[in-house]
């Protein structure tokens, strides 16, 4: 027993450690604290207008505070952050905060499903070291990490206690970090339902526990969001042309993406496979996981692999379990020995190409923070103070202040989800991105539109915009800086010629 307990200490200080100083790598390789995506800058003006009390600059006077927010709970977390001296290193903190209280409770879940001190940590590192590009998800400025530590930390708690007091209460929350977190927080409740269906009373109580964080964070974000649930996932269903699709054509983009996804975690798929004694919270969890996976396949197709799969990250969690299970069986069965070997392989196999690919993350993070501030310096220089313009990613620009920025994919402003409608997306998919813009344009009266040219060679706005009848006059913009400044003029109406 001390050896064991010595093991585990060994292994939640190297978890540290390493968290440490992948933290102090990526602030080295970075130049400073990047953050990977756009949307991160959307949290801090999320988090500004909570602790302000006033919608965000880049939403209306009379918007809700949390207009287009994903991540409740997150909001919440990151208004120290917004007003930090420095917002972007605070916000990159808490991230790396999240992937050590992940690490933790990845080291923690193995141990209560019987897994030995070195083999939970070649678990955890496999968990950790997966993906194409591991740091640009994980520190991406949003709530990644924070999604993985929670669901460990179930995990962890469901494994103790099936029927554990703490598992109903981050049951009751867990939707509020990432919605999709719902079918794990469903299928833990109904099992201790039924594991507590001769016991009212301590039935009533977990039911208490969950339902009652539960409604009040419901009702704080309708109030503070203007919707019981986040609309952003709507709005990119439309503008990445889900929508028009019917359900095995989403299903297989999906499928597709989840096989690349997984692949990208070595062999942890087999050895979730293995066959292998698991109890009843490995099979509840494992069966959420499914469910996730089939509504994802209906609902988000292919887009779920957009950013480097970060939304399909929040099922690491429930593969490493089912493998932790299997890593439980003796080392002499065939199921134990053939899930080692398969995590063993992992770790090897990832380990080899992590540096590559850390620091492929990077130089992708630094890209966009570098387009991000050149567009910035662009506006500034360029336009008018007070100018408007429609742009796609509008985080970083609108937190500059040099302009009024109109989001036109409708992740920020609904009116932009029936531009996107009335364009034809529901029918003919991506194909109406271009005229989604230039419906958002004229609904605005705003004439300039800023893109990044991976986006416009993806959606063609600016021949898109001519097959409609406008003439796109592009503005000179610095030469590759990453983005592209159109001037449309409409036939008619406010954008006219």
């Amino acid at each position: 027993m001390h050896a064991a307990g010595a093991g585990w200490r060994i292994s939640y200080i190297t978890s540290i450690l390493a968290c440490g100083f992948a933290a102090w790598w990526w602030l080295r390789a970075g130049g400073g604290p990047v953050l990977a995506l756009d949307d991160a800058w959307i949290v801090l003006a999320n988090a500004r207008a909570l602790a302000a009390g006033a919608p965000a600059a880049m939403d209306g006077p009379d918007a809700p505070l949390l207009l287009g927010a994903t991540s409740l709970l997150y909001s919440l977390a990151a208004v120290p952050a917004a007003l930090s001296p420095s917002p972007e290193a605070a916000l990159a903190a808490l991230n790396w905060l999240g992937v050590a209280a992940a690490a933790a409770g990845a080291l923690t879940m193995a141990r209560r499903a019987g897994v030995s001190p070195p083999w939970a940590m070649l678990l955890t590192a496999a968990c950790f070291i997966g993906g194409t590009e591991p740091g640009y998800v994980l520190i991406n400025g949003l709530e990644t990490s924070w999604t993985l530590a929670l669901l460990f930390w179930l995990f962890a708690a469901l494994l103790r206690d099936p029927v554990s007091r703490t598992a109903a209460l981050v049951c009751g929350i867990a939707p509020f970090l990432r919605p999709e977190l719902g079918v794990f927080s469903a299928a833990a409740m109904l099992r201790m339902a039924w594991l507590l269906r001769g016991d009212a009373r301590a039935a009533a109580a977990r039911a208490a526990l969950c339902l009652g964080p539960a409604l009040a964070l419901l009702a704080a974000q309708w109030a503070l969001s203007g919707a019981p649930l986040p609309t952003t996932g709507s709005a990119k269903r439309l503008f990445f042309g889900v929508a028009a699709m019917g359900i095995p054509e989403r299903a297989f983009g999906y499928a597709v993406t989840l096989a690349r996804f997984l692949g990208s975690f070595g062999l942890l798929w087999l050895a979730f496979l293995v066959p292998a004694e698991r109890g009843g919270a490995v099979r509840t969890v494992s069966a959420a996981a499914l469910a996730l996976a089939a509504l994802s396949a209906a609902w988000y197709g292919h887009v779920a692999g957009q950013n480097e799969g970060r939304v399909l990250w929040g099922l690491i969690p429930a593969l490493a379990l089912g493998t932790a299970a299997a890593l439980a069986a003796p080392a002499r069965s065939a199921g134990g020995a053939l899930a080692r070997l398969a995590v063993a392989g992992t770790v090897l196999w990832l380990g080899a190409s992590f540096p590559e690919r850390a620091l492929q993350g990077v130089r992708h993070a630094v890209a966009g923070e570098d387009r991000r501030q050149a567009m910035a310096d662009w506006i500034a220089e360029t336009l008018p103070p007070g100018a408007e313009l429609i742009a796609h990613d509008v985080g970083y620009i609108t937190w500059a202040g040099h302009a009024k920025i109109i989001d036109m994919v409708g992740l920020r402003r609904p009116e932009s989800l029936d531009a996107m409608r009335a364009a034809g997306a529901e029918t003919i998919g991506a194909a109406a991105a271009p005229g989604g813009m230039l419906a958002v344009a004229q609904q605005e009266g705003t004439c300039v539109a800023l893109v990044s040219t991976g986006w416009n060679g993806w959606l063609g706005f600016d021949s898109g915009a001519e097959k409609l009848g406008w003439r796109v006059e592009r503005l000179p913009t610095p030469g590759g800086a990453g983005f592209l400044a159109f001037r449309l003029h409409a036939p008619s109406g406010p954008c006219a010629a």
